[in-house]
């Protein structure tokens, strides 16, 4: 009996020794699809009752708050997915100039990630619930310094993979190759010491932008790209934003 046992241990310990060996499937990644999905009045058709009764409980506080206009948008602003789009352009630029207030110096671009903008904004009214909808992450207005040659390799990493929001730049990608590139109006020298106005998240090297830990200096503020966003349409309304052409990536 126990050889017999002996016996059986051994086979299930050899059946398990080889089932670890053996080869598992592999699987490559052939396409990537999607599609803008608009946080709107929609989603309160179905409500979840569980999920309703915990946020009335807060929303008495913070509706009025939220629901109060703060400007006029005279266009929809589309997010967008790849491409150049309207808020994208909205976003960078308003990046790029609330990191030159805040800090009082010189900015030779504007950076903001596609992925921090979390649905579009609407033509019309805007409240500051809009502007959370939009900006819903706690998203730093920060400062970059970078030489040049790490400059040119972020726009390399884009034409390679995905093209974030830009401001004062032009740039131009044929078959992933960069054919045209101007910061500030003037082509990149690897020497230079360049300023992005961007956000912390980004500085911090995510979504896909670890070239900018070379950076030689950062500096972070504590206003939030949030707020800087309500504060332009605030003391701007009615806002504006089209695209121009600044990225053509083909």
């Amino acid at each position: 009996m126990r050889k017999n046992y002996f016996y059986l241990l051994v086979t299930l310990l050899v059946v398990l020794f080889l089932g670890c060996g053996t080869k598992r499937a592999s699987y490559e990644l052939k396409s990537l699809d999607g599609y803008n999905v608009l946080m709107d009045k929609s989603f309160d058709e179905n409500k979840d009752p569980i999920a309703d009764s915990i946020l009335n409980v807060y929303k008495a506080h913070t509706v009025t708050i939220l629901d109060s206009v703060i400007g006029y948008s005279k266009v929809f602003m589309d997010k967008g997915l790849r491409e150049e789009s309207v808020l994208g352009n909205f976003a960078a630029d308003i990046i790029a100039t609330a990191a030159e207030e805040i800090f009082d110096t010189k900015v030779d671009m504007g950076l903001m990630n596609r992925g921090g903008l979390r649905t579009s904004l609407p033509q019309g009214e805007i409240t500051l619930g809009d502007i959370f909808k939009v900006f819903p992450f706690e998203n730093h207005v920060t400062i970059v310094e970078i030489k040049g040659n790490f400059l040119k390799q972020l726009f390399e990493d884009f034409a390679a993979t995905n093209v974030q929001c830009l401001s004062r730049v032009k740039l131009v990608i044929e078959n992933k190759e960069i054919k045209t590139l101007l910061v500030d109006g003037k082509t990149i020298d690897n020497e230079k010491i360049y300023k992005i106005g961007t956000i912390d998240f980004i500085a911090e090297g995510n979504d896909n932008m670890k070239v900018l830990k070379n950076a030689v200096n950062r500096y972070d503020s504590p206003i939030l790209i949030r707020d800087a966003v309500a504060k332009y349409v605030y003391n701007n309304s009615p806002v504006d934003s089209k695209k121009d052409g600044r990225i053509i990536n083909n």
